[in-house]
């Protein structure tokens, strides 16, 4: 548990993920062409995103900033699927992606 929480806290911001997140929160902005972009740097942020939703759902339970990360890996994997599905299927990760999903 410490681990991921480790993981959650250090390694994200080297991966960006608060861009990620303000790409989401303008669907505008959320393209196929922004997708192909940025497909390197999203291949990374989505493997790493996926790593955390394959944590141990009891420790969820008893760690709120892991909880908090799984949540937005949630989100962030499911609104980058449905707003871009071609383009995201295009990515390297896409099948672990809608894996991990599958199992949130």
């Amino acid at each position: 548990a410490r681990a991921a929480v480790f993981r959650t806290m250090l390694v994200s911001p080297s991966l960006d993920v608060e861009g990620l997140f303000e790409l989401l929160q303008a669907p505008e902005r959320l393209t196929a062409a922004a997708v192909s972009e940025r497909a390197q740097s999203l291949d990374a942020l989505l493997e790493y995103l996926c790593r955390t939703l394959e944590c141990d759902l009891v420790v969820l339970r008893d760690c709120a900033p892991l909880r908090e990360a799984y949540d937005r890996a949630t989100f962030a994997c499911g609104q980058l699927l449905g707003a871009e599905p071609g383009a995201a299927s295009r990515l390297n990760c896409a099948p672990r992606v809608v894996d991990a999903l599958r199992h949130a």
